[in-house]
Formats: structure tokens, C-alpha cells, sequence
């Protein structure tokens, strides 16, 4: 099959544990502590907090026992969430194109041939940009690059939090998705895994395997999600419909 593979080069920008980032900009105090977010049960929590086993629905009581007065459980301000997030996404506006609010801590751009203008490398750009979003929001972020946004996305599972990752070269997009599983893949949920079977493990396995197999076990949908995999713009990204809150806590999926 010939087709022709996208030009443009996206980012995905998601910021690094939103909510207790939030907090700790408020209060720069608890940078060293263990900061957990949510009412009785963790909706969301810092990276020091994930790395002692802290996930979203550990009970604060529970947090208490593990971390005694390390652990700084607060409950969620949305208005501030909200108020950083506007001043997120109009930085971005202003330093990128055709920003794509996803979430309240999530869009994609379109960053092509702004590197070039500013005679900068690909990768001194985006880390360049990583450095003055936290210098500007206050907020740590994580940047994943590729020609198609669903690209973009599934490569948020590498280098998080505060890194990136830039997936153009084909052996390295290769690579990657080599070690992602497919149910990383937006929109393959556990009805489609199961349908999948045995036949495809990685996001590489769904890539490379011929489409007609796709629309006969999940439909038309396949064919977007395997165009975008190999290098076609033609999909749409829309704004979820509510916010991370204390009830919407899990991100695309």
C-alpha cells in the first residue's frame, strides 16, 4: 500500500503530576515532601509519592501509616488547578501553533519549522521550551515529538516526568513501539484487546500487520489508528469532555 506519511511535526505537552505540582508552586515548602491530592483517597500525588508505592485510590489513612509526617495530604483547588492551567496553555499559544487543548494539563502543538526559524536543533528546541514552560508556569513538564499526534501521545509512556522524547527516524519509532504494549494504544480498550488475542502484543505488531486483519476484528476505527501508527495525519484529537477532577481522575483512555 502507498501512502504519503506527514510532513509535520507535533508535540504532545503534558505536565508532570498536575494537581500536586500545582500545590507545591503554591508552597514551595513541600518540594521535599510527599504531597497527595484528593478527598479520604488519592486522586493524584507527586512522583516522590508514586515511588514509595502511592497510586491514585490509596487512602490518605493509608498514606499516613506509610509516610507518617512526610506526607502532606491536601484537598483539590480547582480554582488554582484551573488558573495555572489558563496561563499554561496561553504560553503556548503564544510560543507554538495550533495548540489542541486536550486536558487541563495536557495539548498538542504544532512546533514545525519553528527549531529552523530560531536556527536551534530539533532537540535544543523542545528542551528549550521544556525549560521556559517551568521557568514561566512554574509548572515541570514532559514533551514527546512525532509527525502525527497519535504518535505523540502513545510515546508519553517514555522519559516522564520532566523529559522528552523525539520519534521521527522510523528505526526509532520502530524500536519504541516495539517495547509498548498495544493496549497503550488510545481507543484499545479490553473488548478490542481481547479480540486482538494473541497475535498482537506491542503497538509494533499492530503497526505492521495488514489492515484488512484490523477492520474485520474492530472495525473501520482501525484504519485511522493504523494510518496514524505509520505516519498519516487522520485523526482528530478532541477535548475531553470534563477535567481531571475527584470523580474523572484517568487521562485518554
Amino acid at each position: 500500500m502507498i501512502f504519503k506519511t506527514s510532513r509535520k511535526i507535533y508535540a504532545h505537552i503534558d505536565c508532570d503530576s498536575f494537581f500536586a505540582a500545582c500545590e507545591i508552586y503554591r508552597n514551595p515548602a513541600l518540594k521535599k515532601k510527599y504531597v497527595c491530592v484528593g478527598r479520604d483517597v488519592t486522586i493524584a500525588c507527586c512522583y516522590r509519592s508514586k515511588s514509595k508505592g502511592i497510586k491514585v485510590g490509596t487512602p490518605f489513612w493509608e498514606i499516613q501509616r506509610m509516610l507518617g509526617c512526610q506526607a502532606v495530604c491536601l484537598e483539590p483547588d480547582m480554582w488554582l488547578y484551573g488558573r495555572i492551567s489558563e496561563r499554561f496553555m496561553n504560553f503556548l499559544r503564544e510560543e507554538t501553533r495550533e495548540v489542541q487543548v486536550f486536558s487541563i494539563d495536557e495539548a498538542f502543538v504544532d512546533i514545525t519549522g519553528i527549531a529552523e526559524s530560531q536556527s536551534l536543533s530539533l532537540e535544543q528546541y523542545i528542551a528549550d521550551l521544556q525549560k521556559r514552560i517551568k521557568d514561566s508556569i512554574g509548572i515541570p513538564v514532559s514533551l514527546w515529538v512525532s509527525n502525527t499526534k497519535l504518535r505523540a501521545k502513545i510515546f508519553s509512556k517514555i522519559n516522564k516526568p520532566y523529559g522528552y522524547f523525539i520519534g521521527l527516524d522510523i528505526d526509532e519509532i520502530n524500536e519504541a513501539f516495539r517495547n509498548i504494549p498495544v493496549w497503550a494504544i488510545p481507543f484499545i480498550g479490553h473488548g478490542y484487546q481481547r479480540r486482538l488475542a494473541y497475535n498482537i502484543q506491542t503497538i509494533y505488531d499492530f503497526k505492521t500487520r495488514n489492515i484488512h486483519y484490523f477492520k474485520k476484528l474492530i472495525g473501520k476505527h482501525a484504519t485511522h489508528i493504523w494510518f496514524e501508527l505509520n505516519g498519516v495525519n487522520s485523526m482528530e484529537f478532541h477535548k475531553k469532555a470534563t477535567h481531571k477532577s475527584i470523580s474523572k481522575t484517568r487521562s485518554f483512555n
